[in-house]
């Protein structure tokens, strides 16, 4: 006779699969770490699978961070467990320390990459994939978001199902875990780096959650997974209206392509973008969406839109962050002109031809990006491969038209040829041969243009335009980041390190040597297409400057009407004020400009 624990434990499970549609599915890839929660997992899962749905196949899938010692003790304990419940075992090694210091990412972040990563090629495309998070995961995530400066979606925390990837442990608790593990004699690890409070997760529950009990005698684990269902139920409602639309936007009516009518429609609380019963991605628009139809929107449901879009290219949206969906917004955004956007996990986001997608696996080195240059989403560029000349502000000449060069680096130990060097003999002919004397060339990249403002001139506005005073002239360089540079965007009195803004603005950590920058010593003035921390690039951001104080203000100032974008510069607009006839107005006032490469 079964024991009433675990037929309980396993009848709470089934029945939350069946309320959210989980099962069945072509193929299953449980997610096993060797901890009680995952090792729990893969027990139930092949109880209901071996009962209700004995044609699913079921894999467990293990993945090595290299972090601990005690690593290859897991890596065996899970194999065993395996082979007792007859599951194929899939190991991968990773060492998650060496990848996070190359991508600039955390060891937490650079270990979940890496495990999904691995999930998704076992699972392919029409497998699903099953983790472990329980109630108390629930609740952290939750947390975390909302001091993440989540919206709706970030309420939500986990969901029953996540594109591809399905959370049947969501209505169990911890300590029932626990408790079934013990009583079905299930083998589990346990992980130190879950004990040390370094880690967000390990904050929220070690030292966040006991202060809430213990001052508010609530608990703070109910409270939160009661706010994410019930945000879950408006989310939903929400999502069914952006798959309407985004349907219709890809009917072939609308000149797109269709949705696929044999997939299910969404259980209550579950993904709006939720695959079918296969757990397939559905019909994703593969071409792109027109960013005319999704302008067309307004910006909550423009949001939901490319979110469901995402889920039904990629599966999930595991990892993608709400910094990346500001940037995906942003590129949908600009009234003109194409880009490209890394983002986690080998994906990205192009917008070309009019058009939006998203797209899997690393992007083609010949695009755009490389060459350096102006790319939205990710700033001004030096080419790739090359280092940028640096410009003092003080020596530019008032309106003259300033070449950017990018030259070839020959420094390093490797003792090839960078790009743009030749060999030469002792009277400076080219030899053809790797010896003798090396020369520098350069390429033009980029064209700048320092100029006053006089007080009757119309300021024109766009992400590559900076007005700053004339005290930041003499000190101010043109260059790319360095070690210990730092930022404090204007009217904010927060300064951070310059590497961690440029991870906050979703900013691929293979470009952020290349991002051109203004800079006094290791203080960032200005990121083109960015942000700025002196002077101002906008409206709003000039209307501050003069507030503050700055320079000389107007004794009195008109208001500035805004007028049609230019054609230009991208994404430019053109301010025209009705200015005072007052001399001190633009008194020590700059302006640098980016230039496209067509103005003289």
């Amino acid at each position: 006779m079964r024991n009433k624990i675990v037929e309980d434990l396993i009848l709470v499970v089934e029945n939350y699969i069946e309320k959210y549609r989980l099962l069945p599915v072509t193929r299953l890839v449980a997610g096993v770490s060797g901890g009680a929660d995952s090792m729990a997992l893969l027990f139930v899962l092949k109880d209901i699978l071996s009962r209700k749905y004995p044609e699913v196949p079921l894999l467990c899938a293990h993945v090595n961070h290299g972090i601990r010692e005690e690593a290859g003790r897991d890596e065996k304990v899970v194999e065993a467990f395996c082979a007792h419940l007859q599951v194929p075992f899939l190991p991968r090694s990773v060492c998650i320390p060496e990848v996070a210091e190359r991508e600039g990412l955390s060891l937490e972040t650079a270990g979940r990459i890496a495990r999904y990563d691995f999930f998704r090629e076992l699972a392919g495309d029409e497998g699903t994939i099953a983790v472990a998070h329980h109630m108390e995961d629930q609740a952290e995530s939750v947390a975390m978001h909302i001091f993440r400066g989540c919206g709706l979606e970030g309420l939500c925390g986990i969901r029953p199902r996540n594109g591809n990837v399905i959370h049947p442990f969501l209505c169990l608790r911890k300590e029932q875990i626990l408790r079934f593990c013990e009583e079905k004699g299930i083998p589990y690890c346990h992980d130190v780096t879950n004990d040390d409070p370094s880690y967000d997760r390990n904050f929220w529950r070690k030292e966040v959650f006991p202060l809430i009990r213990k001052g508010t005698d609530r608990n703070p684990v109910s409270a939160l997974n009661g706010l994410a269902e019930r945000v879950s139920e408006e989310s939903a409602f929400l999502d069914e209206m952006a798959r309407e639309r985004l349907d219709a936007i890809l009917s072939p009516e609308a000149g797109g392509k269709g949705a696929d009518p044999g997939q299910d429609a969404p259980a209550a609380g579950e993904e709006a973008a939720v695959a079918g019963a296969s757990g397939a991605p559905e019909t994703s628009g593969a071409s792109g969406v027109p960013v005319l139809a999704l302008m067309e929107l307004k910006r909550p449901l423009r949001r939901r839109v490319l979110r469901l879009l995402a889920l039904r290219t990629w599966g999930d949206v595991v990892d993608i962050e709400e910094s990346h969906w500001d940037a995906i917004l942003r590129l949908v955004e600009k009234p003109e002109g194409g880009g490209h956007l890394d983002l986690p996990g080998g994906r990205s986001a192009e917008r070309e031809r009019g058009c939006i997608r998203f797209l899997s696996g690393a992007r083609d080195p010949s695009g755009e990006e490389e060459k350096g240059g102006y790319v939205v989403g990710t700033g001004f560029l030096t080419p790739s491969g090359w280092d940028v000349e640096e410009v003092r502000l003080r020596d530019l000449r008032d309106g003259e038209v300033r070449e950017l060069l990018a030259v070839a680096d020959t420094g390093g130990e490797s003792g090839g040829e960078a790009p743009g060097e030749v060999p030469v003999g002792a009277a400076g002919e080219a030899t053809g041969e790797p010896s003798g004397e090396k020369v520098n060339f350069s390429q033009r990249f980029g064209r700048i243009r320092l100029h006053r403002i006089v007080k009757e001139e119309p300021l024109i506005y766009n992400d590559l335009t900076w007005f700053f005073p004339e005290s930041l002239l003499e000190n101010a360089v043109i260059r790319t980041r360095r070690q210990g540079d730092r930022f404090s965007r204007a009217g904010s009195s927060c300064t951070k390190q310059l590497r961690r803004y440029m991870n906050e603005l979703g900013i691929p950590p293979r470009f952020r040597d290349r991002v051109i920058l203004l800079a006094e010593g290791d203080r960032v003035l200005w990121i083109p297409g960015w942000a700025h921390a002196e002077g101002f690039t906008d409206a709003e951001s000039e209307r501050r400057f003069w507030e503050d104080g700055q320079v000389l203000r107007p004794k009195d100032r008109a208001e500035e009407p805004m007028l049609p974008p230019t054609e230009q510069a991208e994404i430019q607009v053109l301010l025209q004020a009705e200015r005072a006839e007052d001399h001190e107005y633009r008194e020590g006032l700059l302006c640098l400009e980016f230039l496209p490469s067509d103005i003289e």
